[in-house]
């Protein structure tokens, strides 16, 4: 801070109306991300092509993989995960049930 009178001064955010911040405690645990539960879905287009796993339903990491696809006829319900549900729901190639 200058102590020159004709040089501007920065305003503490306590003078402008703003709290100050709370202090950070060690003691809040840090949040944890819950797995996504997944959604059903029925597929209302003729077919899609979706990277299955083992059991049949949508890999959790469908818009990263580079592994095969396999396709998936009209009136299949299926799991997949929730944001690939939106992304299908949203290209009416699926409803969520």
């Amino acid at each position: 801070m200058t102590t020159n009178p004709n040089e501007s001064q920065p305003n503490p955010p306590e003078s402008q109306g703003i709290p100050p911040a709370a202090p950070e405690t060690a003691a809040e645990p840090a949040a944890v991300a819950e797995p996504d539960p997944g959604a059903e879905v029925e597929i209302t287009v003729d077919h899609v092509y979706l990277p299955l796993d083992a059991d049949g339903n949508a890999r959790a990491d469908w818009a990263v993989t580079s592994d095969s696809t396999s396709r998936v006829s009209r009136g299949t319900r299926l799991k997949v995960p929730t944001d690939l549900a939106l992304h299908l729901a949203d290209r009416k190639q699926a409803a969520i049930k």
